[in-house]
């Protein structure tokens, strides 16, 4: 698994003033595995946050202090529950979507927000986390779904962090070989981006 760096960087009247709200991250073609390989890298408040507000709007308000003190266990990257509750997170960040052909932004937008059960979307597994100075690693894997003649072309979501704080902007690195990448910008509203050129990569079934 690669090590790539990814800042993401923001802040609130509770949290560290950072100047920034950008992430950046990379993600490599693994054409043995069948699978693409991602590190991210991130402030772990910021994170933490993040899953707070996730797990807070999955369930009925309001909540005694106990009742929020259990929902918030795993939020924290020191938590011994982080690593069970991180993947679920991350599967709805951060994911991958088959389309039929000539979709739009406005399209992926509408199976997003529809969580349309019968579009094609990827498989994510978790590898690990690290620290470096201050900031959080992850690592995982993500199995992009099957393409066929319905559903050719593939569509990449990054919605980590775009959710919670205004502004934000997310960018990522996409390399097919290390002589071969692409890049792609995602902000409020513009949370996919259209992976093109794919199906010479990953034959339509």
């Amino acid at each position: 698994m690669m090590m790539i760096g990814l800042a993401c960087l923001i802040g609130d009247d509770q949290a560290v003033a950072h100047p920034y709200h950008i992430c950046v991250g990379q993600m490599a073609w693994n054409s043995e595995s069948k699978v693409w390989e991602v590190s991210l890298r991130l402030h772990p408040q910021d994170l933490e946050r993040a899953m707070k507000q996730w797990r807070l709007a999955s369930v009925k308000q309001p909540l005694s202090d106990s009742q929020l003190v259990e929902l918030q266990k795993g939020c924290s990257a020191e938590d011994p529950e982080f690593e069970k509750t991180i993947p679920e997170f991350l599967q709805g960040e951060f994911y991958f979507l088959a389309l039929p052909k000539d979709s739009r932004l406005t399209d992926a937008k509408e199976r997003i927000e529809t969580q349309d059960a019968k579009t094609p979307v990827s498989r994510m597994k978790w590898v690990g986390k690290e620290t470096e100075k201050g900031w959080l690693w992850l690592h995982f894997e993500v199995t992009p779904p099957k393409l066929d003649p319905e559903n050719p072309e593939l569509w990449i979501v990054n919605k980590i962090l775009i959710d919670v704080v205004d502004k934000q902007e997310n960018s990522l690195v996409v390399r097919w070989s290390p002589t071969e990448k692409v890049s792609y910008q995602f902000k409020k509203g513009e949370m996919a981006r259209h992976m093109a050129g794919v199906a010479s990569r990953m034959p339509v079934n």
